[in-house]
């Protein structure tokens, strides 16, 4: 069973994102004449991944890469259901890309883990700089998004700013405070929070735990392209 969060229905159009449950016994199969790419995160069980010969066990924080056109099949371990943060995006036909087929299934997995955190040098946050772990990133192949995993001390967070892409944040620990354009409000964990293309945001742990949090791009901007613009408010016109 897949409960999408994210999608056309909302209004998105860069990429799909989706709980996928499946039962003890239950597969998930993707054949060659798949188009788009794939983020697979292990939120609670197990799963087995497999593609042609080759096979992954992959467990709560693990995560796994799927390119474009890759058959591959996910499968419950024996004894019990997964929970899966399943992330889908399109490649356009016109893509320049090649998709990594021939990469190992191996090494398009991989662990969350704090010992692979840190120090974020993308921007400069407020308050102690949080520390990040890539998942996924144009250097490991995707031809459309950009992941990583956010550790957001208390105190923390980003300013008022905007993005040329959509951005999500899927929460895994703790909590934090968000603006959205207008809306002020807050993401826990297990919810999921859309800031689409050139919407104003900012976000911030009031809270005294870290908060965890996976952050997905979409579609990821071009190298050397501006990817964050600091925003600045004026005093209303009367």
């Amino acid at each position: 069973m897949r409960h999408v969060l994210a999608g056309a229905a909302q209004g998105i159009e860069s990429c799909e994102i989706g709980l996928l449950t499946l039962g003890e016994g239950c597969s998930d199969d993707a054949g060659p004449t798949s188009s788009e790419e794939r983020l697979i995160y292990v939120l609670a069980g197990a799963v087995e991944a497999t593609s042609g010969e080759e096979r992954v066990t992959l467990e709560k924080g693990h995560f796994l890469f799927l390119p474009r056109s890759r058959v591959h099949a996910l499968r419950t371990v024996a004894g019990g259901e997964a929970v899966l943060l399943d992330i889908r995006s399109a490649v356009p036909t016109t893509s320049k890309e090649a998709p990594a087929l021939g990469t190992p299934l191996a090494e398009l997995a991989g662990r969350v883990s704090s010992d692979a955190l840190s120090s974020h040098q993308g921007h400069a946050a407020e308050g102690r700089a949080f520390e990040t772990q890539p998942l996924l990133d144009r250097k490991r192949g995707s031809e459309r998004l950009r992941a990583f995993v956010a550790a957001v001390q208390p105190g923390s967070g980003m300013g008022l700013h905007v993005h040329p892409f959509d951005q999500f944040y899927f929460m895994l620990e703790g909590e934090l405070d968000l603006q959205i354009g207008l809306e002020g409000g807050s993401a826990a964990a297990g919810q999921l929070a859309i800031f689409p293309a050139g919407m104003v945001h900012r976000n911030r742990n009031a809270s005294a735990t870290p908060a965890l949090q996976i952050t997905i791009n979409a579609p990821e901007a071009s190298a050397g392209t501006p990817s964050v613009f600091d925003v600045t408010l004026s005093e209303p016109l009367r």
